[in-house]
């Protein structure tokens, strides 16, 4: 098994940032200072500078249209912001997505030519999420692996048993903290398949709280059902020009870190590991290639 290297730290640039994040950057050149004057229900902006739009993104907003053609999207939103109005002048490219319940870190590009570069390494780009799960998680760190299929009519996914279908698919965790009944988690991906996280956490008995569609009647008093428990809260990549290495970390949203405080510390929480930023953990990947005492129906 491989591991994506960590993002890597340097000295900040001027390039425009907001103070909703922690983020350590360097970029090739500054820009205005939109963040003060752009306002948007999807998105909170993190850095920007002429070649790349990095955004928090905000739960229920679909990065992409659908073939329905929804108007509200983050890739318009920010297109928007680029165009410095309603009317769309100047187009954002789109990098990479997140599902429409996930929130958190997005990177889009401004011009086609960093678009081209951000894909061409993306296999190099690190993300850490933060999830609270259903249930105590007992292994403090372990590893998910399986074969991901799709429900033709619903669309839905889950893992197969046979290995001559679907997609792999590696997920790799920490225990952040476990409280009442419940366990924050930081994970990271091996491989980006769509709903992945959610898949593989339902199907170990552990699954996303809020999750309706994957969760099954497994529901927490303390949280808010209206809301995905996943959050995108680290990215890190090279820059698309330079090649300089970018970090960003929005650490825990709101919800979550009110969450844990409210349900209280039902064990000792893990030791973060040294190597990772002191908020979280990265989570690594085991050496013997644990299970998380996943269920995989046929």
């Amino acid at each position: 098994m491989t591991r994506g290297p960590r993002p890597a730290r340097s000295r900040p640039s001027a390039a425009t940032k907001t103070s909703t994040s922690t983020s350590t950057s360097t970029a090739p050149s500054a820009h205005e200072p939109v963040a003060a004057r752009h306002r948007s229900r999807a998105f909170s902006l993190v850095f920007r500078d002429d070649d790349i739009v990095v955004v928090d993104k905000a739960p229920g907003v679909l990065t992409v249209p659908t073939p329905r053609r929804e108007r509200f999207t983050l890739v318009d939103e920010v297109s928007r912001l680029l165009s410095k109005g309603p009317r769309i002048t100047r187009e954002a490219f789109v990098v990479h997505r997140l599902d429409r319940e996930t929130s958190g870190l997005i990177v889009f590009a401004c011009h086609r030519d960093a678009r081209d570069r951000l894909v061409e390494a993306w296999a190099d780009h690190a993300r850490v999420y933060a999830t609270i799960v259903a249930g105590i998680v007992d292994d403090d760190d372990g590893t998910i692996r399986s074969r991901l299929v799709t429900d033709r009519r619903s669309l839905t996914r889950r893992s197969s048993d046979r290995d001559d279908v679907g997609e792999d698919a590696l997920t790799f965790f920490h225990v952040d903290d476990r409280v009442d009944d419940a366990t924050l988690l930081s994970v990271r991906l091996g491989t980006g398949r769509r709903n992945q996280i959610r898949v593989h956490l339902a199907e170990a008995g552990h699954p996303v709280l809020g999750d309706d569609r994957y969760g099954g009647v497994r529901r927490h008093r303390r949280w808010d059902d209206r809301r995905l428990a996943l959050h995108a809260r680290q990215l890190g990549f090279a820059h698309p020009r330079t090649g300089a290495p970018l970090s960003f970390d929005t650490g825990l949203p709101t919800p979550f870190a009110r969450f844990v405080d409210e349900a209280g510390r039902r064990a000792p929480s893990p030791s973060p590991s040294p190597s990772s930023p002191a908020s979280t953990s990265t989570p690594r990947a085991p050496a013997d290639d644990r299970k998380l005492g996943r269920r995989r129906p046929r």
